[in-house]
C-alpha cells in the first residue's frame, strides 16, 4: 500500500517510486561489486524514501517539492514491510532508512571538502554502522536529481582504496 503511494509522489520533479526502484538496482550492483551484502543493500535502498508516502510535502519557490522528516517517519514504518524478520534486521533497516541522507547532508555542508575528507566525515557520523548502511547513503546520490553534482566525488571515494 505505502510503496504504491510513492508512485503518486514526486520530489524535486522525480517520481519517488521510480527513484527508489532505480536506487535498488544500483545499490545491488554496486554492493555486489564491492563484496557487500547485496540483499541488505537492496532492501535498504527500496525503503529509503518510504517516509515520503506519509509526510506532508512542502512546495518550494521553484515549484519543486520537499518532504521534511521523511527519513525519521520512514524509519518508524519500515518494520511494517519486514514483518517476521529478526529484530536485528528490522532495527538495521530502520537505521538505514533514518540515516540514508547522511552523505547528502554532509556534502551540502562541506562542498569544498576533498573526497577523502567527505568520506572521513561520513565515517565519523556513521560510526558503528555497517558499510551497507553507509553505502546506501552514497547510492541515493546516483539517482536523486539534487545530488547529481556529487557523483564525481562518490566515484573518487569508491575508487580510493584508503576509504575502505
Amino acid at each position: 500500500y505505502l510503496l504504491g503511494r510513492l508512485a503518486f509522489r514526486t520530489s524535486f520533479g522525480q517520481n519517488v517510486l521510480l527513484h527508489s526502484v532505480e536506487m535498488t538496482h544500483i545499490a545491488g550492483m554496486l554492493a555486489s561489486e564491492l563484496g557487500l551484502d547485496a540483499s541488505v543493500a537492496k532492501k535498504a535502498a527500496l525503503f529509503h524514501d518510504i517516509g515520503k508516502a506519509v509526510v506532508r510535502f512542502e512546495i518550494l519557490s521553484d515549484g519543486s517539492t520537499l518532504a521534511p522528516k521523511h527519513e525519521y517517519e520512514g524509519s518508524l514504518i519500515v518494520s511494517d514491510f519486514v514483518e517476521g524478520f529478526p529484530k536485528n534486521i528490522i532495527d538495521y533497516l530502520s537505521t538505514g532508512v533514518r540515516l540514508h541522507g547522511l552523505f547528502n547532508d554532509t556534502w551540502n555542508k562541506n562542498k569544498n571538502a576533498s573526497p577523502h575528507e567527505l568520506f572521513e566525515i561520513v565515517k565519523h557520523e556513521s560510526e558503528g554502522l555497517s558499510i551497507e548502511l553507509v553505502f546506501n547513503s552514497y547510492c541515493d546520490c546516483f539517482t536523486a536529481i539534487p545530488f547529481q553534482p556529487a557523483i564525481p566525488l562518490i566515484h573518487q571515494i569508491f575508487n580510493d582504496p584508503n576509504c575502505y
